[in-house]
């Protein structure tokens, strides 16, 4: 692995994701709950960019992180050593079911 960090994409999945967590969170809690979940998300991407596997596996097989930055949300990745990319899958609300990669 290179000194230098990781650069992290995100899929459309994972950006419709972000948007609906943000809608609702707005709508729900307000402004500032969505700014500090939008803090918490930031720092989790950036742990992710400087150290990819600091997270567990969740899936073997197909080389996805779990990376839970809330009690309600979470991270799914994948690292692509190659291209010194990590690729976030979907952001999870973790009270519904489990995602099918």
């Amino acid at each position: 692995m290179d000194d230098h960090n990781f650069s992290v994409r995100l899929t459309e999945e994972s950006k419709e994701n972000y948007q609906q967590i943000k809608t609702y969170l707005i709508s729900e809690f307000g402004v500032q709950v969505f700014n500090f979940f939008s803090e918490k998300f930031l720092g989790s991407l950036s742990l992710i960019s400087v150290n990819p596997h600091l997270f567990p596996v969740f899936d073997k097989a197909k080389n996805i992180h779990k990376a839970v930055i809330r009690k309600e949300v979470s991270i799914f990745y994948e690292i692509n050593e190659k291209e010194n990319e990590v690729i976030i899958l979907s952001i999870f609300d973790n009270r519904k079911d489990t995602p099918d990669f």
